[in-house]
């Protein structure tokens, strides 16, 4: 979550210049898969509703931080553990 960025615009458990990432792989339908592509390619996903509402509310894109598959999982594990864990934040 450090290493690879994230933690320069999100704050678990509250909103920063990101979005709160609490909840965020229960949020979408297919949650997992979605999370997986927006990290791996978040500007393929700029048209999604959801995104664009995220874009037009902190006026920010969220850069491709060139994610392998392999910390692209590690981060979407990170995050279901946070969801487990939430009590600790």
């Amino acid at each position: 979550f450090n290493e690879g960025g994230c933690s320069g615009c999100h704050v678990i458990g509250k909103v920063s210049s990101g979005p709160d990432l609490t909840g965020v792989v229960q949020r979408h339908e297919n949650a997992e898969k979605w999370v997986k592509d927006f990290i791996m390619n978040p500007e393929k996903m700029y048209a999604d509703p959801y995104v664009k509402s995220m874009i037009d509310y902190f006026n920010l894109k969220m850069p491709n931080q060139h994610m392998s598959e392999k910390e692209t999982k590690e981060i979407i594990e990170y995050l279901k553990w946070v969801d487990q864990n939430a009590n600790l934040f």
